[in-house]
Formats: C-alpha cells, sequence, structure tokens
C-alpha cells in the first residue's frame, strides 16, 4: 500500500476556499466554535499515517507531509507539538 500522490500530482482536491470570505464565516460562529488544530510533531515525518475516516469500514493511508498539504489546503495551520 502506498501513501503517495499519483504519479500526474493530481490530488482530487478542489480549488483552497477563499480565506477571507471563510474567516468572515468564522468569526459569526463566535469564540465557541473556534478549534486550534494541535498534532504531535513526530507525525510530520511519519512515511504513512493510517485513520478511520467518521467510520470503522475503511481506512485511509496519508503521509505526514500530504497530511500538512491538505490542513493548508483547507486553510489550517496546525500547532506541532514535541507530545
Amino acid at each position: 500500500m502506498s501513501c503517495h500522490l499519483p504519479a500526474d500530482g493530481q490530488t482530487g482536491m478542489a480549488d483552497p476556499p477563499n480565506q477571507n470570505q471563510e474567516q468572515a464565516e468564522h468569526d459569526d460562529l463566535g469564540p465557541d466554535h473556534h478549534v486550534q488544530l494541535v498534532l504531535d510533531s513526530d507525525l510530520v515525518d511519519q512515511p504513512c499515517l493510517f485513520a478511520h475516516p467518521l467510520v470503522n469500514d475503511m481506512t485511509l493511508g496519508v503521509s505526514g507531509a500530504d497530511l500538512m498539504r491538505f490542513f493548508a489546503h483547507t486553510g489550517h495551520d496546525p500547532q506541532l507539538l514535541a507530545f
């Protein structure tokens, strides 16, 4: 099983959201709806991470670098900590 993107580099992800519009929408939610994403810094260097997305009948494999690219693509900047 590989955690690498296809050779053509296509991720299948849509264009990144409009940051200004997204921020305005989040500001309307109030402080109780703001979330800070925190990850173990060791995850970033892993060649393959496995998770069950929403349900436990499938497993998703992604590299730490691709996970960080996904977060950047969605406008999220995780705080990396050494746990």
